[in-house]
C-alpha cells in the first residue's frame, strides 16, 4: 500500500515537471485552475501562512514538507517562498488596504507580508536584494519627514526606499517605524537593507537643495542647518560646492522667502544664544545691503563652517555696494548710517 501511494505520488511529480498537472490557488477560482510550469507553482503552505488567495500553488494542499514527495517537487522547480519581485508588491498593496480601512486613530499594522520577508531574508531572499536594484523600491512603512512615532498617526505612514531613509528621526529623511526597525534587528542587522543611523553631509546637502521649495523656509532652516551641523563629510570640496548655491534663508523678509549664498549674509560674532543679542549695530538698518541671519547656536556653527562671516571683507563690501546699492538706496530706511 505504502508502495502504490509512493509510485502514485512519484507520477503526480513527473506530470507537474512536464507541466501536465493544472495549478490552483487557494481562492480555487475557474480562471487559476490551469495548467503550469514547475517554477510558477508554489507549496501551498506559503500561501496559507501569507493569507494569498491569489497565490499559484500546486493542487495538493496536504503535502508533507518532510516527504520525498516534497523534496522532488522542489528540485523540479515549485517554490517555497515567492519571488522578491512579486513580494515587494503584495507588501505595496496590503500597506494600501491597511491605510485605507484606518481611521484617524488606529494603529498601524505592519503587512504581514513584510514580516514574512524579514524573517525568510536571510536564508532566502538575500542573494537576490543583493544583486537586484530592490533598495530603490518604496516598500518599508516609514515616517514622514521630522516626524515621530508621538507626532504621528496611522494615516501618516508612507512607504520609503531603503535608500532614502534614516534609522534616526530627522527634518530631511523619512524614517522607518521602530516596529520595523524592531523587526529587522530580531534577525538581521538593518544595515543589510542598506540603512544607516544619517546621512553625509553631501547626500542630506543635495536633498535640502532638491526640495527647496518645500524644505528651506525662515521656519524650518534653524532645524535643517542644526542636524546638518552634526554630520560627517565637511572637507573643502564641500565647501567649495555649497558656495554655489543659494540655500539660506533671509530673515525677516515679507515677501515670501528669499534664498541666499554663503557669501551674501552674515552672523554677528557675539551671537551665542538662540536669539540675536542686541547690541549697538542694531540700530543700524542695513537690511538689503548688509544682511544679518541668527538660526540659532547649532545652525549657526554649521553656517561658520560653511563660510559665512562676521561681517564682510572690504572686497566683499565693494561686490556688495555695487550689486546692491541700488536698491539699497531707494528702500525706505528706519535708520540709516554710515
Amino acid at each position: 500500500m505504502i508502495v502504490l501511494k509512493r509510485y502514485q505520488m512519484m507520477r503526480k511529480c513527473e506530470k507537474i515537471h512536464l507541466g501536465a498537472t493544472a495549478g490552483t490557488t487557494l481562492a480555487r477560482t475557474e480562471e487559476t485552475k490551469r495548467k503550469y510550469i514547475p517554477t510558477e507553482l508554489h507549496f501551498p503552505s506559503v500561501a496559507i501562512v501569507l493569507q494569498w488567495t491569489t497565490l499559484p500553488i500546486i493542487d495538493w494542499l496536504d503535502i508533507d514538507s518532510r516527504s520525498l514527495e516534497y523534496t522532488l517537487l522542489k528540485e523540479i522547480g515549485v517554490q517555497e517562498v515567492p519571488n522578491l519581485q512579486n513580494l515587494i508588491e503584495r507588501i505595496i498593496q496590503e500597506h494600501r488596504d491597511e491605510i485605507q480601512k484606518q481611521n484617524t486613530n488606529g494603529e498601524y499594522k505592519i503587512p504581514l507580508t513584510l514580516n514574512f520577508f524579514v524573517e525568510k531574508f536571510s536564508g532566502y531572499y538575500y542573494n537576490s536584494w543583493k544583486t537586484g536594484s530592490f533598495e530603490q523600491y518604496q516598500f518599508l512603512p516609514s515616517l514622514p519627514l521630522g516626524k515621530t512615532i508621538n507626532e504621528s498617526n496611522a494615516n501618516d505612514v508612507i512607504l520609503s526606499a531603503t535608500v532614502k531613509v534614516f534609522k534616526v528621526v530627522n527634518p530631511l529623511f523619512p524614517s522607518p517605524l521602530t516596529e520595523v526597525i524592531r523587526l529587522c534587528q530580531k534577525h538581521f542587522d538593518i544595515s543589510l537593507f542598506g540603512i544607516r543611523d544619517h546621512p553625509s553631509l553631501s547626500q542630506a546637502f543635495d536633498t535640502m537643495m532638491e526640495k527647496k521649495k518645500e524644505l528651506l523656509t525662515e521656519q524650518t532652516a534653524s532645524k535643517i542647518f542644526a542636524y546638518m551641523n552634526g554630520l560627517d563629510g565637511l572637507n573643502r570640496t564641500f565647501i567649495a560646492k555649497v558656495s554655489q548655491y543659494n540655500f539660506i534663508p533671509l530673515q525677516g523678509h515679507a515677501n515670501g522667502t528669499i534664498l541666499l549664498k554663503s557669501s551674501q549674509v552674515f552672523i554677528r560674532s557675539d551671537v551665542t544664544s538662540s536669539k540675536t543679542t542686541t547690541t549697538e549695530t542694531d540700530s543700524i538698518d542695513t537690511r538689503g545691503l548688509i544682511d544679518y541671519v541668527d538660526f540659532g547656536v547649532d545652525a549657526n556653527t554649521f553656517l561658520f563652517r560653511v563660510g559665512v562671516l562676521s561681517d564682510p571683507t572690504p572686497s566683499a563690501l565693494a561686490e556688495l555696494l555695487i550689486d546692491r546699492q541700488a536698491a539699497y538706496l531707494k528702500a525706505p530706511k528706519m535708520t540709516r548710517t554710515f
